[in-house]
């Protein structure tokens, strides 16, 4: 029995919602299974008959979705990442003769220079005076002239310098603008035969970020369609873009830093952190239309869950007393590219401090929903620096 030996994701922006373009170039991605699908709905004729039987089964709807499950790597997924955050403005960092001074906390100065950079951006730091302050650093304070205030501190051996350059290539918080719309393109090999499903008017409607002890960095993406078309015939012209270069990130040295305000946690801290950004993506449906006729994006929702040793009442202190906290992630893979999420208001919605059992570490696990920030009037923002 002959099976099928090959399959692939591919993927094309379209210019037109619901068509691909002409003589697509799909993108292939490195992903670890899922696709889109297209589920139907049927209904079943309630006719009544002498004879016990059933007249027919008809088809009376159909929904285009899927998740996508990937390793987390950077180029693959950047733009992905971007078209997540459905906003057309982006920003980026890029200050040269900045200063350092040999104090604690870390500071930078540059004139104007808490103005270009916002608390919650990620951005690298490197000096060719000393590369002791080369790496990846968030911004936890800007509220002096002329200065930022850097986590995590630098390496006791940095000298003060004045060449310091803070570079960071995208920022992007989350938006209200019209989403986009790709074709995504499954494709499988059965003996010689390449066999394609063509999933039209797609939105990249929610995506997860998992992290978690002795593991590879992961998660997965869920897409919104319109349309499916399955057939052995390839759109005429059509090519494949092969995967670009990438190394994948993992739970040890990829995470350069996870920052949270107001919350000591202790130098053993966490065991798993996962955080999901999801657009509510819902199809629009009409009379005379099979499946949806448009897609919209609903109430942004970003929350996530957290499992850490136990150190102190600070978790459950701010639970209970429903107070805010900051959360800031620093991702590098070995290749130097950079991923920082930064959630600048967040609440617990549950937190728990069970006891697992015998010989067990005392651990808190809890889930929380992010928030929009007043002062910077964003729930999630994302910052992407290429290597």
């Amino acid at each position: 029995m002959s099976t099928t030996n090959y399959t692939d994701i591919g993927y094309i922006a379209e210019g037109t919602e619901g068509t691909t373009p002409a003589t697509p170039a799909f993108q292939i991605l490195p992903t670890t299974g899922g696709s889109p699908t297209s589920s139907i709905t049927t209904a079943t004729s309630e006719v009544i008959r002498s004879d016990r039987q059933t007249d027919d089964l008809i088809v009376v709807d159909l929904d285009v979705n899927g998740n996508i499950n990937y390793e987390l790597s950077y180029a693959p997924y950047k733009p992905l990442i971007l078209s997540l955050m459905q906003n057309s403005t982006t920003g980026s960092i890029s200050e040269t003769a900045a200063t350092y001074a040999s104090a604690s906390p870390t500071i930078i100065s540059k004139a104007g220079l808490n103005s270009a950079v916002s608390v919650g951006d990620v951005f690298t730091l490197s000096s060719a005076l000393d590369s002791a302050i080369d790496g990846t650093y968030t911004c936890i304070n800007n509220g002096t002239a002329d200065q930022i205030t850097v986590y995590p501190q630098v390496p006791a051996a940095m000298t003060d310098q004045s060449d310091v350059v803070v570079t960071a290539t995208t920022i992007i918080t989350n938006g209200a603008n019209t989403a986009d719309t790709y074709t995504f393109r499954k494709r499988a090999l059965k003996d010689s035969t390449y066999y394609y499903w063509y999933y039209r008017g797609c939105k990249i409607s929610s995506m997860s970020f998992n992290f978690s002890t002795g593991s590879i960095l992961n998660g997965s993406f869920s897409i919104i369609g319109l349309t499916e078309e399955a057939t052995t015939t390839a759109i005429s012209g059509e090519t494949t873009v092969e995967v670009q270069s990438y190394s994948i990130m993992n739970s040890v040295s990829s995470i350069g830093a996870i920052y949270v305000d107001g919350i000591t946690l202790g130098t053993c801290s966490f065991s798993s952190l996962d955080i999901n950004v999801d657009n509510q993506i819902n199809s629009s449906k009409s009379i005379g239309v099979l499946g949806a006729c448009g897609t919209v994006s609903f109430s942004l929702n970003v929350t996530g869950n957290v499992e850490v040793y136990f150190n102190n009442l600070d978790l459950y202190d701010k639970f209970l007393a429903a107070q805010d906290f900051s959360m800031t992630i620093i991702l590098t893979d070995s290749d130097g590219n950079n991923i920082g999420i930064n959630i600048p208001y967040a609440k617990f919605e549950s937190l728990d401090t069970p006891i697992g059992g015998k010989d067990q570490f005392l651990m808190q696990s809890g889930s929380f929903k992010a928030l929009r920030d007043a002062t910077g009037n964003y729930m999630i923002k994302f910052s992407l620096i290429d290597a």
